[in-house]
């Protein structure tokens, strides 16, 4: 059976890249080295191979190159939009962090203005799919080493709330996240929603009083902060291939996070996180969860909970429910 009418909060726009077009937009432009690496090299540059890991993350070189002008994040960006309509989504929030765009002479506000310009020109062309973006600021383990770049980004997502902009994020490495504590106080001051990503540093992420926390496994093995996500009501934007592809020694089980804070009445959702990276779209993240015991229904009811948490407006929030078999 396949779900309709699917919904994906965690989804890396750079990690979703196909690899024709990054194999266009490099040898149009001589970027190295990808100009000198033919389709296969560069697909297989892009895709972490079966049980391997990247920590370095370094399969998002080859996107982010391509994607250093308007034109080529612009691209990426609609490409993307296209392929969610084909997959059957109804709703998607497509993340990016502007302050890796630059090394072509955009500024992060040129970025989003790209991003956004992709975003709308694929919404154009869909029948049902609506979309908005987040705003990665990023965890360099130095909070001093890109503080301002962080800082304009929580700006940039204020100015363009509601005008494709729907939320920011803290990605990148977790650790000293305390030590970013200001990037979410700036953006509960600004009104600005807004997810992290968070690991296994779950309890600080609490600290911030934020709605959603990206993966967030921790959760799940801690039962205090287990109790303390469900009472809060606290929705967690896990990515279950994304996991069981890490370092994490997790289980594609009734033992997964995933299956045990479901079961315990915690506010889990399905993502893909990358879909170029880990080969994956929500279908086959879809059967990972029967894998685990899952059942349809319980499926359904996870993207009730996305649509839920979702950073859209109130009224797009009510005609996505409105279609929701639950």
């Amino acid at each position: 059976m396949k779900i309709l009418n699917k919904i994906d909060l965690h989804l890396h726009i750079d990690g979703s890249a196909k690899p024709e077009t990054v194999y266009e937009i490099t040898h149009k432009y001589g970027i190295e080295p990808e100009c000198n690496m033919t389709l296969e090299e560069i697909t297989r540059s892009m895709v972490v191979a079966d049980g391997e890991y990247d920590p370095d993350f370094l399969t998002f070189q080859p996107p982010l190159r391509a994607m250093q002008t308007a034109e080529g994040l612009s691209r990426i960006t609609e490409e993307l939009v296209d392929q969610l309509e084909k997959d059957g989504l109804i709703y998607a929030e497509l993340r990016f962090a502007p302050q890796y765009h630059l090394e072509k002479g955009m500024s992060q506000e040129d970025a989003v203005l790209a991003a956004i310009d992709g975003l709308e020109k694929g919404l154009a062309k869909c029948k049902t799919l609506k979309a908005g973006l987040i705003l990665c600021a990023m965890n360099h383990c130095d909070p001093m080493d890109n503080h301002d770049a962080n800082i304009e980004t929580v700006h940039l997502a204020k100015k363009y709330l509601g005008k494709g902009v729907v939320g920011v994020d803290l990605a990148g490495y977790e650790e000293r996240m305390p030590e970013y504590a200001d990037i979410f106080e700036l953006a509960k001051t600004l009104g600005v929603p807004a997810t992290t990503h968070s690991e296994f540093t779950v309890a600080d992420a609490l600290k911030y009083g934020t709605t959603r926390i990206g993966h967030g496994y921790q959760a799940a093995l801690v039962p205090e902060l287990t109790e303390e996500v469900i009472s809060k009501g606290v929705t967690l934007e896990m990515c279950p291939d994304s996991s069981l592809s890490s370092d994490y020694g997790l289980y594609g089980d009734e033992r997964h996070p995933l299956f045990v804070l479901f079961h315990k009445g915690g506010r889990v959702t399905v993502n893909t996180d990358n879909m170029t990276v880990l080969k994956t779209n929500l279908e086959f993240e879809y059967d990972l969860c029967r894998k685990m015991g899952f059942t349809d229904e319980d499926i359904v009811k996870m993207n009730n909970y996305a649509i839920r948490a979702c950073f859209a407006d109130e009224e797009t929030k009510k005609a996505l429910l409105a279609v929701q078999p639950l």
